[in-house]
């Protein structure tokens, strides 16, 4: 097995666009918790489904939100179908930012091959990520300096909720993915449409995750752009997901919920 890797390596712009926003996010719409399942296909073949819950709680005595992820199927870069788990930790007071997160792969028999870990420190700006590959007894580690408006690969698709929907908004940030890597990255509001989904016909906004890949602009056509369509409602729920699944390598996929995300009483 390979570890995975987590890229975003899309299409890049060459140039500024109008109306950038380099404001930190603030906390996205969701009552006191959420849950929900999704699949990943391609070309028509289900590849893998998941199950996910978003709850609010407190971390290190502030305000936060605890994502979790459990799924199964055949993932990214990984030669066999594998297991996996993620928890993830964002703040939530004032402004939506990474905290931590924990992930970690398993074969089918339960047995941890990977784990990746990232731990965000705010009063210095620091970003701590470790890999464990477990079967080579293998441990790697990271350090990077990240700007106020990081944001963190895991739990990406909740912090879009937050970004303002209107058609040809654009705002400017950071991502720390699990290459690891830290990007700068513009997230543009595309359009405002209608999506198929398994509740039916519903308005939704398209939303472009461009990262800026220095040297590799002049060849962005060569990469597979990244799209995530949320619902055009007040919360703003998840409906869709197109591009790669795990970083360059890896195959396009289209990723959506299995059923309605479900809420718990705000």
């Amino acid at each position: 097995m390979r570890h995975p890797t987590f890229g975003w390596l899309i299409p890049a712009l060459l140039t500024v666009a109008a109306g950038m926003s380099y404001a930190q996010l603030k906390p996205p719409p969701f009552s006191s918790g959420e849950s929900g399942g999704a699949v990943a296909t391609r070309d028509g073949e289900v590849r893998w489904k998941n199950h996910w819950t978003m709850l609010r709680t407190t971390s290190g005595g502030q305000a936060a939100v605890h994502f979790t992820e459990t799924g199964q199927g055949k993932y990214g870069p990984f030669t066999e179908e594998v297991r996996w788990r993620t928890d993830s930790w964002w703040a939530t007071n004032g402004s939506f930012r990474p905290l931590r997160f924990d992930k970690t792969f398993s074969d089918t028999n339960g047995k941890p091959v990977v784990r990746e870990t990232a731990e965000f420190d705010w009063t210095k700006h620091e970003a701590r990520f470790e890999r464990q590959e477990l079967e080579k007894r293998k441990t790697t580690t990271q350090i990077f300096d990240v700007p106020d408006d990081t944001l963190s690969v895991e739990g990406i698709a909740a912090a879009l909720r937050a970004v303002p929907l209107t058609e040809g908004k654009v705002v400017a940030a950071h991502l720390l993915t699990n290459e690891p890597r830290l990007y700068e990255i513009t997230l543009e509001v595309r359009a405002k449409e209608s999506c198929d989904t398994a509740a039916g016909q519903r308005d939704c906004y398209k939303l472009e995750l461009v990262p800026h890949l220095g040297a590799l602009n002049l060849f962005r056509f060569a990469f597979p752009r990244s799209h995530f369509w949320y619902s055009a409602g007040p919360n703003h729920e998840w409906l869709r997901y197109e591009g790669l699944e795990a970083g360059r390598g890896t195959p396009e996929i289209v990723m959506r919920p299995a059923e309605p995300a479900r809420s718990a009483t705000p």
